[in-house]
Formats: C-alpha cells, sequence, structure tokens
C-alpha cells in the first residue's frame, strides 16, 4: 500500500471525512468497472443504486482494514469487499418476487383510451402471474437478472451456481414461457 492510501485511511479513521473524496477518486475506477461487471451497464438506475453500495463498501473496507498487515493490499480488500456487496445487493434485489416489477409502468401509445390502458394492464399482469407462478424461485431469480440484461456467466456468479445450471435454467424458463403464451 502507498503511504498516501495509507495516510489518507489513518486520517479517516480520526474523524476527517473529508479525505474520503481523495479515496474514492483513487478507486473511482475500480468501482466504475466492478458496478459494470455485474450490472452490465443496461439500467442506469441499477448502476446508481450499485455505486452507492460500492462507495459504502468502499468506506467499510477503509474502516476495517488492518493497516499493520502486509500480506494483502488494500486495493484488493476493497475490490473483495465492493464486489461482495454489490452480489449481496443484487441477490437481495432479485430475491424479491413481486409480479407488478415485471409489467411495464406504461403500455399504449399517448392517445390511448384511459381504460384501454387498465385492461392492457391488467392483462400483462395476470400474463406475468401466470407465468412466474409456472418458474422455480431459482428460475424466477435467473429470469429476472436475464431480463435485466446481466449476461448467464455473471448470474452464475452472482447466484452461485455454475455456468451450466443458468444455461440449463433459462432454456427451461424459455420452454415454460411458450407453453403459458
Amino acid at each position: 500500500m502507498t503511504k498516501d492510501v495509507r495516510r489518507l485511511i489513518e486520517e479517516l479513521r480520526h474523524g476527517d471525512r473529508e479525505v474520503f473524496n481523495s479515496i474514492y477518486e483513487e478507486y473511482s475506477p475500480l468501482i466504475r468497472s466492478l458496478v459494470a461487471k455485474y450490472c452490465g451497464g443496461t439500467d442506469s438506475s441499477l448502476d446508481e443504486d450499485m455505486t452507492q453500495e460500492a462507495l459504502i463498501a468502499l468506506y467499510n473496507s477503509a474502516m476495517s482494514y488492518d493497516l499493520e498487515q502486509s500480506e494483502v493490499s488494500f486495493g484488493l480488500y476493497a475490490k473483495i469487499c465492493i464486489s461482495n456487496r454489490i452480489i449481496s445487493a443484487m441477490r437481495k434485489r432479485t430475491s424479491s418476487i413481486e409480479s407488478d416489477e415485471d409489467i411495464p409502468d406504461y403500455l399504449g401509445d399517448a392517445d390511448s383510451d384511459p381504460s384501454k390502458q387498465l385492461d392492457d394492464r391488467e392483462s400483462a399482469r395476470l400474463l406475468a402471474e401466470k407465468m412466474l407462478s409456472q418458474l422455480s424461485s431459482y428460475e424466477r431469480r435467473v429470469f429476472r437478472l436475464y431480463v435485466q440484461g446481466v449476461r448467464a456467466a455473471d448470474i452464475a456468479e452472482l447466484l452461485g451456481k455454475t455456468p451450466k445450471s443458468v444455461d440449463n435454467a433459462l432454456s427451461r424458463i424459455k420452454n415454460k414461457i411458450r407453453k403459458v403464451l
């Protein structure tokens, strides 16, 4: 660890909260790359949420890093802490199964009849419920990540499964959706 980062961590621990900005500047490329790795850059609100999670993890890692040891650099320690925090947040996000999340907020065009929009929304809700009811909890988690644009290999890592398991789940999901439609 450079003496500069060590000094910043010590100052942060002694109550100088402003130095966190310097630590963030040093590790912002790492944060951006990890958020991109796990979120894929397809959903800006998801990217923002995970960036906030990463910032919390960076702060916590600065506060908990053992400055006396020399085996693990602060950069590696921070990377592990940030990755774990993002993965945990993604798991929490995908474990909340509510069918309304799968229905677009807006159906129809700007000139549509409000009652038609309501009918379309209700039809979409019923279809989503029927489709999700056919999936196992594991398949629902895979499906949610997949429709968010997360690559199959990253889904496997997030869920602690093998890539083959995710590929098999995606095949089962596609077959079940075809039957519903």
